[in-house]
């Protein structure tokens, strides 16, 4: 009974003497919780705690190799730089998030080369920036930066900067909230700046951008931006884009939908839901890029611009309804629409595109003013099975379109391809948007290869003949079909009368060749032998006569008798 008592007795006297020549900090052994230090030399690895208002330090590193986890019952307000090249986690308690009338953490300079997460800091001033960080300025050498659940009244639900250099590293924003203005995830004043690493929103929401709300932006990085919401810029909201070669800007799941309570503060552009993905005041450069999907929008799904924009690449996936609008000049290098079984439309005042998919979209159309149709180049895009260029000026006081729209009834177009028209479905074929069906005991000569190669004659080739024999031809169908061929089994050709490999033709039909049995084979090969050897037989019997006339005719003198 006293082996505990002495046990416990002996492991204080352990513990007191470890403290008391400093072998073991005494709060990572107890568990204790810190003050946090009026001086960020004296922070160790450990936790701490920030409890009178008004804590202000001057200048601020927390070294590599040190992790420290800081409970936020007041702010923290660093004077000059804060660096953080260790780890260090800052987070507020829950029973608190009404009581904070600021920042949970206020920098002027904020350098980031370690790992520093933020969580559940709410500031819920009525004009207050940043739910858990405001800087005026923060540079991302590398590592991670990760804040999750917070929430601003004001400009950066998770983050207000005023301005952002990031060189590598990760940045994460994860449910944050901007309730009343800008940037649900993240707000930068003026330049945003990435020469690399990955700039990532999820699940953020804002009145006006919803995951990133930017002055000038410059980026040859990743920006990912997942299931984001607002009025306008579901995705983001930039006053200028610059994308380099390397860079890739990723929306998926955005929307930007005007509510039925919605504020008319600003302009009813604005308000009106515009920009599901991206929504740019000024000019778009884009050199690397931009792909939206499942993106939606009261108009713009994908991107929306008032200035001119230029694509390398652009996708627009799952995108409803109008997919880009440029108020200037749009040019594209590539464009792919799809795959998506909504309409897709691209509008802007001119426009140039060198390349633009449709193939896997109900109906895509490119629409550009009809006073600066002269300023438009476009290739005629590729269509999808079902659907075949459209080009019209119907309406040209207002705009011209050019692009892929669904067959009427009564036309066809077979397959995916650039240029592809709708045409007249031919007699005797039962015709769908996509498929040509012939009748039974009809058949026509179709050469799959010049099928899959989109040289189809049908006034020549696709020609339908009647059959010698209904059941020579079930009623084929096109596009070419395993389970509904031109030919019964074991025939091709025109009319279907001859036999492919492995059949034979006897009394009008084609019949499978059979295998033959183990004592056929013996039997055939014995034959085979005996008849090979008897031609052999023959064949020396025949040298050998021939070397006896030789023979004779030398000692005859020849066929004409003795020479003289």
């Amino acid at each position: 009974m006293l082996r505990q008592p002495l046990a416990w007795a002996a492991f204080l006297a352990a513990l007191t003497a470890a403290e008391r020549v400093h072998q073991v900090p005494p709060q990572k052994l107890r568990g204790e919780v810190l003050p946090f230090p009026d001086s960020c030399d004296k922070l160790k690895t450990g936790s701490y705690k920030v409890n009178k208002s008004g804590l202000q330090l001057q200048d601020c590193t927390i070294s590599a190799g040190t992790d420290v986890k800081v409970e936020l019952k007041r702010p923290l307000i660093v004077h000059g730089n804060l660096t953080v090249r260790g780890n260090a986690t800052f987070w507020s308690p829950k029973y608190l998030r009404n009581s904070f009338q600021e920042a949970c953490l206020q920098v002027d300079h904020l350098t980031v080369s370690g790992k520093l997460v933020m969580q559940r800091c709410q500031n819920f001033a009525a004009d207050g920036q940043g739910g858990c960080l405001k800087a005026t300025s923060l540079f991302m050498e590398d590592g991670l930066l990760d804040l999750k659940h917070c929430t601003s009244m004001g400009e950066g639900g998770g983050a207000a900067l005023g301005s952002l250099h990031q060189r590598a590293g990760e940045m994460r924003f994860t449910e944050c909230t901007s309730t009343d203005l800008l940037g649900g995830g993240l707000y930068v004043e003026d330049d945003l700046t990435q020469a690399g690493g990955q700039l990532a929103f999820k699940d953020c929401h804002a009145h006006q951008g919803g995951g990133l709300y930017a002055g000038k932006a410059s980026t040859n990085g990743t920006i990912r931006i997942e299931g984001c919401s607002a009025d306008s810029g579901g995705g983001a909201i930039v006053k200028s884009l610059q994308q380099g070669p390397a860079g890739r800007f990723q929306c998926h799941g955005c929307k930007a939908i005007l509510p039925s309570t919605s504020r008319l503060s600003f302009t009813f552009e604005l308000e009106g839901g515009i920009g599901g993905c991206l929504l740019v005041y000024g000019g778009i450069l884009a050199e690397g890029r931009v792909e939206a999907e499942e993106v939606s929008a009261s108009d713009a799904s994908a991107v929306a611009t008032w200035g001119h924009a230029t694509f390398h690449t652009l996708l627009a996936s799952q995108a409803q309804g109008r997919a880009v609008k440029v108020e200037g000049r749009l040019a594209v290098q590539e464009l792919t629409a799809g795959p998506s079984n909504w309409s897709v439309e691209v509008e802007a005042e001119k426009m140039a595109v060198k390349f633009a998919n449709c193939g896997e979209v109900a109906e895509c159309s490119f629409k550009v003013s009809g006073k600066h149709q002269n300023g438009t180049d476009l290739v005629w895009p590729r269509c999808r099975a079902g659907s075949g260029i459209v080009d019209t000026d119907a309406d040209a006081d207002r705009y011209v379109s050019r692009g892929c729209y669904t067959c009427p009834g009564g036309e066809f177009q077979l397959q995916q391809g650039v240029a592809a028209s709708c045409t007249p479905c031919p007699a005797i074929w039962k015709c769908t948007k996509n498929k040509l069906q012939m009748p039974k005991g009809w058949m026509a000569p179709v050469d799959p290869e010049k099928l899959r190669l989109a040289e189809l004659n049908l006034t020549r080739e696709g020609r339908a003949i009647q059959c010698l024999s209904e059941a020579a031809c079930p009623g084929g169908q096109l596009p070419l079909d395993l389970a509904k061929p031109m030919c019964s089994e074991g025939r091709t050709g025109v009319l279907c009368a001859a036999c492919t490999a492995g059949h034979y033709a006897t009394k009008g039909e084609c019949e499978k060749c059979q295998e033959a049995s183990q004592e056929e084979k013996v039997h055939l090969w014995g034959t085979a032998a005996a008849v090979a050897a008897i031609g052999l037989g023959l064949a020396g019997v025949a040298w050998l006569s021939r070397g006896a006339v030789t023979e004779y005719w030398k000692q005859a003198g020849g066929p004409l008798g003795p020479r003289f």
